[in-house]
């Protein structure tokens, strides 16, 4: 089994410029997203938790997590209990975001489906038509 050991000096953090430079994310969201990896691992991280230890309120600090969710940053899931109810919530946080590979559709992959004529779809219609093909029967 291989192991890796990363050597660090106390007082100091390295993190990857992707987030830094990364134009969809502002200002805010790239200040919370250093301070969150320069916390240390084993660090409890709740929204109270890092509004505490910011100037800034629970709700801006859930707002700033919703966008670097939305920019694949970060994942969040919560644990569910064997009795249906929710547990504790868990985050997955990366230096570089996690890119949704969105199907690319072409026009000629498009197809529109074909339209069903009014008589297909009056059930009106087709009693009529069981009404007079029985009396045309029974004629």
């Amino acid at each position: 089994m291989a192991y890796c050991r990363v050597e660090t000096a106390d007082g100091y953090t390295v993190m990857s410029n992707y987030h830094l430079r990364d134009m969809r994310l502002s200002l805010k969201a790239r200040g919370l997203l250093s301070q969150i990896l320069s916390l240390p691992e084993k660090w409890d991280m709740t929204i109270a938790g890092l509004s505490k230890i910011n100037r800034e309120c629970s709700d801006t600090i859930a707002s700033i997590i919703k966008e670097l969710e939305a920019t694949g940053y970060i994942t969040r899931y919560r644990e569910r209990r064997k009795n249906g109810t929710y547990g504790e919530v868990f985050y997955d946080i990366r230096m570089k975001p996690r890119h949704f590979d969105e199907p690319k559709w072409n026009k000629s992959e498009r197809v529109k489906p074909k339209q069903m004529s009014s008589a297909q779809l009056s059930k009106e219609k087709s009693n009529k038509e069981k009404e007079n093909k029985e009396l045309f029967i029974s004629a």
